[in-house]
């Protein structure tokens, strides 16, 4: 499958997001998504899909028997090179006897399990609650591992809840033993401060008249890879090629921050050595709201340059006053609108983070990775854009060049208008695709588009 004094609470100073999830504005319901991949030792590698779905801001419909139900939809889709590859849709029930009983710090965990060849692909959730209709999507990058079939090697590790004994075999059941709760936030505080993790040790080896064990032991690490914490080391008798770990690490005495958290396995017998690590996000001992103001004096760090180039990344969600206003600002007064404008546009200031800014921040770097050039930065193309102000369209359909005309993509967003199309096309042949067309209100709007594509031929307009 990430220390403040370098808090990356980023907001492209340091590429690094604060956590897969999103709190809900009027029109979106909150969830939180993450992955861990397995071995399955006979090809494609287990994924296994975490969801956590907060209970609060779900719709309660009301029955006969006076229980109120909370219906809510997952789509789960997963893409390859812009190729969907696999998509799930679930449709999931929550109950309760009284509605004040549902508090806000109540979340819904569930997972899905499917098999995958290691490599890299994006995985994109949508959650929409049935009754209201709100709705929020999430994407985020899938590396899924490729294992060793005969040397040490180590899953994922699975971040938990928390952990207990199997009385009925569910989703959350590992080998019939225990059921590991996940916990997909990854975001952790002095009340909330234990680390549950689950994983497996592969290709451990045994051998004939002689003590076999192993050692782990877990680690919390900076951003920079400095260890921060080391938990006490624990030798364990090797039941066989094959072991797992589950154990509970306490973070209660970390500063606010973005961690690493690593498990370290020795093999006793040959020496041989694996590791694997997961981000965590803690906040804590200071305020809640701390993080806004470590934010905040980032920024104030900043130059002008630096200023001027996240205002570039984020211009297409102002107004045109905002951006005047921008524009014609000092050092010290750019700093303050930028500080003010993610302010404005916080979902839920009663929470330590700022949701909306994480979304973006999820969005621009996905710009980045997707659709840089030599030439321009994933942002500033029109691609990249649309999917800052819009996200990452439902649909996409792309259209090679051919003798009599460009290469193009048209972009779907279903719900957007009752169904929204952008068209991009690469009129030089050189990538970067411009947009040429779309039905979206306020954008720019060419009823003649398709001609203009066949007025091209082989990448060269005439």
């Amino acid at each position: 499958m990430g220390k403040i004094s370098n808090y990356v609470l980023v907001f492209l100073f340091g590429v690094i997001l604060i956590s897969n999830s999103i709190l809900a504005s009027n029109n979106e319901i909150s969830f939180a998504l993450d992955y861990a991949s397995f071995s399955d030792q006979q090809g494609p590698s287990i994924v296994e899909i975490y969801y956590s779905i907060n209970r609060y801001q779900l719709t309660w419909k009301k029955q006969k028997d006076n229980e109120f139900i909370g219906t809510y939809q997952i789509n789960t889709t997963l893409y390859s090179d812009g190729k969907v590859i696999f998509s799930n849709n679930m449709e999931l029930n929550d109950e309760t006897s009284d509605t004040l009983l549902v508090k806000s710090n109540q979340n819904i965990p569930d997972q899905l399990m499917l098999r995958v060849s290691p490599g890299n692909y994006q995985l994109v959730v949508k959650v929409k609650d049935k009754y209201s209709n709100k709705t929020s999507t999430l994407q985020i990058p899938m590396q899924v591992k490729s294992f060793s079939s005969d040397s040490l090697d180590i899953s994922d590790i699975e971040i938990g809840s928390y952990a207990i004994k199997t009385t009925a075999e569910n989703k959350f059941t590992k080998f019939g033993i225990y059921d590991i709760i996940p916990y997909a936030q990854r975001e952790y505080s002095k009340k909330l401060s234990d680390i549950t993790i689950y994983a497996e040790i592969y290709n451990l080896t045994v051998l004939d008249n002689k003590a076999n064990n192993y050692t782990y032991w877990f680690e919390i690490m900076s951003l920079d890879n400095e260890v921060i914490k080391t938990f006490e080391k624990k030798t364990i008798d090797t039941p066989g090629h094959y072991s797992i770990i589950i154990d509970k690490f306490n973070i209660a005495d970390l500063e606010s921050g973005i961690y690493y958290s690593k498990l370290n396995i020795v093999d006793n017998n040959n020496g041989q050595k694996a590791s694997a690590s997961e981000k965590i996000y803690f906040t804590g001992p200071a305020d809640q709201s701390s993080t806004d103001d470590l934010f905040a004096k980032m920024v104030r760090e900043r130059s002008k340059s630096e200023l001027d180039s996240i205002f570039n990344n984020i211009q297409c969600l102002m107004t045109n006053n905002e951006k005047r206003m921008f524009k014609k600002s000092n050092l010290i007064g750019k700093q303050s609108f930028l500080i003010g404008f993610w302010e404005k546009h916080d979902t839920d200031p009663q929470t330590a983070i700022n949701e909306y800014r994480i979304k973006i921040e999820q969005r621009i770097n996905y710009t980045i990775d997707k659709y840089s050039t030599s030439m321009t930065k994933g942002p500033s193309t029109d691609r990249g854009r649309t999917i800052i102000k819009y996200g990452i369209p439902d649909e996409v359909e792309k259209k090679p060049s051919t003798t009599d005309s460009c290469p193009y993509e048209i972009w779907k967003y279903y719900s957007m208008e009752g169904g929204a199309e952008f068209i991009f096309y690469d009129p030089n042949g050189f990538g970067d695709y411009e947009l040429l067309h779309s039905s979206k209100r306020g954008e720019r709007h060419d009823p003649n588009w398709e001609s203009k594509i066949k007025n091209t031929v082989g990448g060269f307009a005439f």
